[in-house]
């Protein structure tokens, strides 16, 4: 194999199916990337045998072949080439790549090649496409409350339905939930899907701001291809929950708030906890303002008001910090409206303006 491609073209590739290379590799193979060059095109495979990614480009292929080749050590030699080339030569009789950039010339060995895993044998049953900027947007607002638990393994997903009405996109971890529908796709034919997280975080990475997505369904696996990269991934096995029945019926108590001026001051109090962001801040809500206001032994006291448009009955209720502000963050709304439930029940919060999205949060007891 002998291959010229361009230094920014490579390493973008490189960058891409890094992501699916483990940090803990429980094989030496899956360190590597796969290189395959032909027909003037190259394409770089890597694959932790729960998820791989696949992307293609342009080069000039001198003489095809394939290689794996230590994927750190290839990224650093591409990112610190001192020339916009990049040519590599496979030597199999040395087990080596030569790695030419200007005068600046190395030899890395590469890893055998039929220990690197074969593509997982899989058939999609269902099709569905939408937009890039869409999708990407729904993971967006719904990524924070994926469970890092193991606990509970379908909570380390996000739970994907095509409907006859819509396209929904929903995660829980037990405190918090996240749920973004959209009806740009709708379908008589449904499946569903649960998404591992390190695949929907690693999408949310990866998807661009515009062109499409096309997803497929299989009973194990879900494929998703776009701009020219193609994702694939386990997905996880058991029963999602049915979200309506943590969602209470009516509110007693309902706010309408500036969404960034009310994060800002939960970020202020946070400066006065012992735990900075995993502490806790107290929201007093009454006469058409809310209190914020935290404290403690060791760095002192923070106390703010910030106007509201109230409905219902005043309210003292208490939060984690980092969640509350990922709520608050992932409306992306200039204001919000919240939904309380009396002190220790869930808050419901929906962005101004926005009628597809809605997440909700469990508050902590108060001290």
């Amino acid at each position: 194999m002998i291959i010229e491609v361009q230094r920014d073209i490579f390493l973008q590739m490189l960058q891409t199916v890094g992501h699916a290379i483990p940090l803990k590799p429980v094989m030496v193979a899956l360190s590597g990337v796969l290189l395959q060059a032909e027909n003037d095109h190259i394409t770089l495979t890597s694959n932790n045998l729960e998820m791989s990614i696949t992307v293609s480009g342009e080069a000039v292929v001198s003489e095809p072949g394939e290689a794996v080749i230590p994927a750190k050590i290839l990224t650093e030699a591409v990112r610190r080439s001192p020339a916009d080339k990049i040519s590599l030569r496979h030597n199999p009789g040395r087990s080596s790549i030569t790695f030419q950039s200007g005068s600046a010339q190395m030899e890395i060995l590469t890893l055998p090649l039929e220990e690197f895993p074969e593509p997982p044998v899989y058939s999609l049953q269902h099709s569905y496409t939408l937009p890039q900027p869409l999708a990407k947007d729904m993971m967006r607002q719904v990524s924070f409350a994926i469970s890092t638990e193991e606990l509970r393994p379908v909570l380390t997903g996000a739970y994907w339905t095509f409907g006859e009405e819509d396209t929904r996109l929903t995660a829980l971890d037990g405190f918090r939930l996240a749920c973004r529908w959209s009806t740009y796709v709708t379908t008589d034919k449904p499946a569903s899907a649960i998404v591992p997280g390190k695949a929907v975080r690693d999408l949310l990475r990866l998807l661009g701001d515009d062109g499409l997505l096309q997803v497929g369904i299989g009973d194990n696996y879900a494929a998703f291809d776009f701009s020219g990269i193609r994702l694939v991934t386990r997905l996880l096995e058991g029963n999602f929950p049915d979200i309506n029945q943590f969602i209470p019926e009516n509110y007693q108590t309902r706010i309408v708030v500036g969404a960034d001026e009310l994060w800002q001051a939960i970020e202020r109090a946070a400066l006065v906890c012992k735990d900075g962001q995993n502490g806790s801040v107290k929201l007093n809500i009454n006469d058409d303002k809310i209190a914020v206001s935290a404290q403690s032994m060791e760095l002192g006291r923070h106390y703010e008001e910030i106007p509201i448009q109230q409905t219902g009955e005043g309210l003292e209720i208490m939060f984690n910090i980092r969640s509350l502000i990922e709520v608050l963050r992932s409306a992306a709304a200039a204001e919000v409206t919240i939904d309380f439930h009396g002190s220790y029940g869930p808050c419901i919060c929906r962005p101004v303006g926005q009628d597809d999205y809605f997440s909700l949060l469990m508050p902590v007891r108060l001290t």
